[in-house]
């Protein structure tokens, strides 16, 4: 989960309005796919790194661990929930549930009804959780602030 979190961190500020994502997709114990969320109108980070999977049969073998709950939803592009159920990944792991309306909760419904496991995890970095916060923009996103763990 931290080069999730690292690969969102290198696309602070490019992701504008659109959340703030990383994605890491590990087989065999190795990281094979990295993706963060591109500009406005654009993929979002869990389909950029399936982009970069060559031999996307082996992605049914995968873990995908990405930094906010993959979204549920068509605005500007299909839900990516069901892009990874497409692929049959077997494991998601979660950093933070999507507070946004439109998923929250959502996105992982649609991955456990499709026989995905899930888990789910507080994100932390060094001594800070990371939190997921509405921004100044109305923005839902992975605040570059940090939150000191309780």
């Amino acid at each position: 989960m931290s080069r999730a979190i690292l690969a969102a961190k290198n696309g602070l500020k490019s992701h504008f309005p659109n959340p703030m994502v990383g994605c890491v997709i590990v087989h065999q114990n190795k990281v094979i796919a990295q993706g963060i969320t591109s500009p406005y109108t654009g993929p979002h980070a869990e389909v950029n790194a399936i982009n970069q999977v060559k031999d996307k049969s082996i992605l049914s073998q995968c873990s995908l661990y990405v930094t906010l709950e993959p979204c549920a939803h068509y605005g500007n592009t299909p839900p990516c929930a069901n892009l990874i159920t497409s692929y049959s990944i077997p494991l998601v792991i979660i950093g933070v549930l999507d507070p946004n309306p439109k998923v929250a909760g959502k996105g992982i419904e649609i991955l456990e009804k499709a026989g995905t496991k899930v888990k789910s995890i507080r994100l932390v970095d060094g001594d800070h959780n990371i939190d997921c916060k509405i921004d100044g923009f109305g923005s839902m996103a992975l605040k570059s602030e940090f939150v000191k763990k309780a």
